[in-house]
């Protein structure tokens, strides 16, 4: 680790942080790394005792996540909290988008409590994260996208060239607390374009979010880079394409070898958002350096899909999981074929159109309609149409449908916009069988 990590024209540079390049100047390369540690241990210190403790024991493996068991009641409050922040804060968003182009995947409870649980179950921190992760989606795959899981068939043929690449893949291996480890290593890379690599990656995050175990225990990142020279505009270009993802980032550890890139991370580090800090660390040294350290923070050797000599990527588990996803997406087409073909078979929750209609659902929503009627008479025409969307929502929640007969007898599940339309004329109903119900106690007084 000796010479010089980098040019005077990048110290000279107005973007690297000015302690760094004053102690390059008077004390030589190593001053690098006490900036970077003295950074990320004042950062420690800006939390409290709790958080830092916290922290702390994420990062070390100690504990894993939330802690708490979740409740059904909890989770209730919580999703309604959320709605009400939705409904203040959606108007102008990408979120109106995404809600109209896929209203049962956006306001399904899957979906709502993967980002309750990403953001400390903090309702309003969860809006907005999912505010900035429809921003993802469109820049990485556009608008028509917007609201809708992205499948592999969804993806362009350097994308899947990256992902089978295993330049980000998910180890074999859990750290001590038994988190899921995403291992990056830019030896790999194939990819020319950035853009085709950020939507693999964004693939392999989302597809990993999809386990409730990782939503609530949190992963670990590992960037592991000893034997390579990465470019900083990819970490610049990554980090803000994928900061939106609902992500629980337990821990975040960049292992490198050289100075130069230590370096060029630590200006990087510095711009990273304060809640990511406390939870990073950068390790600097020849492979068995940098495993020993990462060993203290309860990450085994065996974590990293590496050859013996460490040279080289070994894909085997990363390419069976890559099968697994392709014959997962196949038997999830083959199903929504079968279930077009067999049609819809109504279910418990669901409301089902026609006269007289007794199911479960239809039961739930005269209960809604009557509990909500008083509140309804007293709205404005526009706020009525949103308390009835607020209702549509809430069968969704309870896992209903609104399913009507086709032409051919078979059921199918109607758009949203009918839907609103059918719990707008539950209501007029009931408020006019209510009065007519007046009208005969009044007559026969």
């Amino acid at each position: 680790m000796s010479g010089s990590f980098c040019c005077n024209s990048c110290l000279a540079n107005d973007n690297v942080p000015l302690l760094v390049r004053r102690q390059h100047e008077d004390t030589g390369i190593p001053s690098a790394g006490k900036e970077v540690d003295k950074f990320l241990a004042d950062s420690m210190f800006q939390l409290s005792v709790e958080e830092r403790e916290h922290a702390l024991d994420d990062l070390h493996g100690i504990r894993s996540g939330n802690e708490d068991p979740e409740d059904a009641a909890t989770i209730d409050r919580l999703l309604g909290e959320m709605d009400r922040n939705l409904k203040d804060m959606k108007n102008g968003t990408l979120y109106e988008l995404a809600e109209r182009n896929d209203p049962s995947y956006v306001t399904s409870r899957e979906f709502r409590v993967l980002f309750l649980r990403t953001s400390d179950y903090d309702p309003e921190a969860s809006v907005h994260r999912m505010f900035s992760f429809f921003e993802v989606q469109k820049s990485l795959f556009g608008e028509g996208k917007l609201g809708k899981k992205v499948l592999l068939e969804d993806l362009d043929e350097e994308a899947i060239e990256s992902i089978k690449s295993g330049v980000l893949q998910i180890s074999a291996s859990t750290d001590r607390a038994g988190r899921k480890i995403v291992f990056l290593c830019p030896r790999g890379r194939k990819v020319k374009s950035m853009q085709s690599e950020a939507r693999a990656r964004y693939y392999i995050l989302m597809a990993l979010m999809e386990s409730e175990e990782v939503q609530k225990k949190g992963i670990v990142g590992l960037y592991y880079s000893t034997g390579s020279t990465e470019n900083a505009n990819y970490h610049h270009f990554y980090s803000g394409k994928l900061m939106g993802l609902p992500l629980r980032v337990s821990g975040f550890h960049t292992c490198v070898s050289d100075w130069k890139t230590y370096y060029l991370l630590s200006v990087i580090i510095q711009r990273l958002p304060s809640s990511i800090l406390p939870k990073f660390r950068v390790h600097c040294g020849s492979d068995m350096e940098c495993l020993n350290k990462l060993g203290s923070f309860g990450i085994p050797r065996d974590a990293l899909p590496l050859s013996a000599d460490g040279f080289q990527l070994d894909n085997q588990h990363h390419l069976e999981w890559y099968q697994q996803r392709q014959q997962l997406e196949r038997n999830e087409s083959l199903a929504i074929i079968d279930a077009v073909h067999q049609g819809i078979v109504p279910g418990p929750n669901d409301v089902l159109y026609g006269r007289a209609r007794n199911n479960g659902g239809n039961r739930a929503l005269r209960r809604m309609v009557s509990s909500l009627l008083g509140v309804y008479n007293c709205l404005p025409r526009n706020f009525k149409a949103k308390l009835a969307e607020q209702v549509v929502n809430g069968i969704g929640k309870l896992g209903g449908r609104f399913l009507k007969n086709d032409s051919a007898g078979e059921w199918e599940e109607v758009s949203h916009v009918e839907a609103v339309e059918k719990v707008a004329k539950t209501f007029r109903n009931c408020r006019r069988y209510k009065n007519e119900t007046e009208d005969v106690i009044s007559v026969a007084t």
